[in-house]
């Protein structure tokens, strides 16, 4: 079963330091087309304090008419939110992100943040397990002695 881990491994790790202005945060994520991005320490240790997602930016910020120029991350990020570990399946990633109602999961070593993924990449991920497990059905049917 694939691991968080294979999910994301060879991609960059997005996020941004503490104190990083909303509108900052959000040029970057527009750059890199992400829907989210972690909120760490400090892009050296990147120890994971929060998360920032296009959800946060609509309802903290846009909602209340907040000046994203002047207004730092760690005023409108998601805090205490829950993280997987980079060994963890998919199947327990996606099992919580529908627990805690989240379209995103930061997957952490320790408290480092290593990567993010996406409901969309959980889709893939299944979708990937189902199309191997049909392939070796397949398989197994027409291959046996004496078979259909």
């Amino acid at each position: 079963m694939k691991t968080a881990n294979a999910i994301i491994s060879g991609r960059d790790v997005y996020c941004v330091p503490v104190g990083t202005t909303v509108f900052s945060a959000v040029q970057f994520m527009a750059e890199k087309n992400v829907g989210a991005i972690g909120v760490v320490d400090n892009l050296a240790g990147k120890k994971l304090l929060g998360i920032f997602s296009e959800r946060d930016l609509l309802k903290r910020v846009v909602l209340n008419g907040i000046d994203a120029k002047s207004t730092k991350i760690d005023d409108v990020m998601t805090k205490n939110v829950a993280v997987a570990r980079a060994q963890d399946s998919y199947n327990i990633c996606l099992d919580l992100m529908k627990k805690v109602k989240s379209r995103h999961l930061p997957i952490v070593d320790g408290d480092k943040l290593v990567g993010m993924v996406s409901m969309r990449d959980m889709m893939e991920a299944e979708i990937e397990e189902q199309t191997t497990e049909l392939r070796m059905m397949n398989s197994y049917i027409h291959d046996m002695p004496g078979g259909m």
